[in-house]
């Protein structure tokens, strides 16, 4: 909730919002049959017909071809579609806004939407629930979806693409596996599937389906088991989130840079009006949570919550009578600390948080790049090659003497080198080793490895002190 102090007067307010409760994105037949089917679930409620919506590109403009839709569920009902559970969820966040902001002219509100049908919905819901009349509203949404950073979907597709990985192999990563396994004993919902379906049994996914039906009142098969694992999902649910923002520090300051860094720098910079408004996924909205609280995160090991349908995170600019500004910045109606304050200058916000912010021409630049190689996986690397050198420098001493052994025995030299040996299972290097082409190739190979990660080494190390990673 906004602190009110006497000496500093709010100039504007940003309100990052999730998207209310919608239907399903990940049907599973194996929790039982759902209604999704039946039109009165997504009627706009009589309070948020009185807003009429008015689609514009953003910064004016002829509006987008059409806003994306996920289809059809198996069961004949709309994909991802805000119900009605989900309009009067960000009503709710108009309401409360009103309590905290006071009265705002019509003119002074902006709005900006995902194009996707749910989130423009609930931006809708939002302004419907602070005006609470019949009236006009501006959605601006981006034409070209190549240019969207509140979803990155296809803006930086390309530098993400390497690291997608959590969404379909999520069972590789350890972390995982433990919670993983009891879920599907427990529950027993998982049964072989036809090629092509698989996707939907991702801990994501269940989650997904699960909390949508508990959300809307649904009937779910086999419920008291599934609420008996319900916070294990939810924990694989947090822990896909963090991994696809990355697993190390390097890869996590791409991640979250692209994710949030030039959002926050749109909503510190660029947004003057007294309310702006905008409608995200959790996608935008966890990712921003993230980076504001990686000190927190990095301090406590303690993950950030799965951020819940109508989530939002409000950003209050203030300033004195000397003109400095100053900001708080709440996520579910809590202060972020940040060095322990709830309102901190807005110099030293900036200065907490330049780790991850970057300009429109930072992101163009960015979002076309590869991610970084991990500083950690470098160090294993450097550390565990000389051990596969010094077995072969070591053996290169017995050298000689194994050929003149040899020589004496047989009369020729008829050791094997190091890799027939491991072929053959022989620990016996003395007798039968005698270094070839073979083995010298594979040595200075070795070698000329470490060079090159030494090299690689040490421009990660000068990449990290340049971009001052977490």
């Amino acid at each position: 909730m906004r602190e009110n102090p006497e000496d500093l007067e709010l100039v504007r307010t940003v309100v990052l919002a999730r998207h209310g409760a919608r239907s399903t994105l990940c049907y599973l037949e194996e929790l039982g049959p759902s209604t999704w089917n039946d039109p009165k679930l997504f009627e706009a409620p009589d309070h948020v017909k009185q807003v009429k919506v008015n689609w514009t590109d953003v910064g004016g403009g002829d509006p987008p071809k059409a806003q994306f839709s996920g289809g059809l569920l198996p069961c004949g009902g709309q994909r991802g579609e805000l119900t009605v559970r989900g309009y009067e969820g960000n009503a709710k966040i108009g309401k409360y806004l009103k309590t905290q902001l006071g009265e705002i002219k019509e003119e002074d509100v902006y709005v900006r939407s995902t194009n996707t049908t749910r989130t423009v919905e609930s931006a809708r819901a939002i302004v419907a629930g602070f005006f609470d009349k019949e009236m006009e509203v501006t959605i601006e949404t981006p034409a070209n979806d190549e240019d969207d950073f509140l979803t990155l979907h296809r803006s930086a597709k390309a530098a993400l693409e390497n690291l997608q990985w959590p969404w379909g192999a999520t069972c590789l990563y350890e972390p995982f596996q433990g919670k993983m396994s009891k879920i599907i004993k427990e529950v027993e919902i998982l049964k072989k599937r036809p090629e092509g379906e698989q996707r939907q049994f991702l801990p994501i996914g269940v989650y997904d389906d699960y909390m949508c039906r508990k959300e809307h009142g649904f009937k779910i098969n086999n419920e008291d088991k599934m609420d008996s694992v319900a916070k294990d999902l939810e924990e694989l649910a947090v822990l896909t989130k963090h991994i696809i923002n990355g697993i190390s520090d390097e890869e996590r300051q791409f991640v979250l840079s692209l994710k949030a860094g030039r959002l926050l720098q749109y909503i510190v910079s660029e947004l003057k009006k007294p309310l702006s408004i905008l409608s995200v996924h959790d996608t935008t909205l966890g990712p921003m949570h993230q980076a504001l609280t990686h000190k927190t995160v990095k301090e406590t090991g303690k993950l950030c919550v799965y951020p819940p349908y109508s989530a939002h995170i409000d950003f209050y600019f203030y300033k004195n009578a000397k003109n400095e500004e100053f900001i708080q910045v709440d996520f579910q109606r809590e202060p972020i600390l940040f060095n322990g304050k709830t309102i901190i200058s807005l110099e030293e916000f900036l200065e907490e948080t330049k780790w991850f912010r970057m300009t429109q021409e930072e992101f163009e630049k960015k979002k076309s790049q590869e991610p970084p190689i991990p500083a950690r996986g470098m160090i294993m690397a450097v550390i565990t090659l000389p051990l596969g050198l010094l077995q072969e420098f070591t053996i290169y001493h017995k050298r000689q003497a194994a050929r003149d052994h040899c020589k004496e025995a047989h009369g020729t030299n008829c050791g094997l080198n190091t890799i027939q040996l491991e072929q053959r299972n022989i620990s016996d290097p003395v007798h039968t080793y005698n270094f070839g082409f073979q083995t010298d190739f594979y040595k200075w190979c070795l070698v000329t490895q470490l060079i090159c990660l030494l090299v690689i080494g040490f421009l990660v190390i000068i990449q990290k002190i340049t971009n001052k990673a977490i």
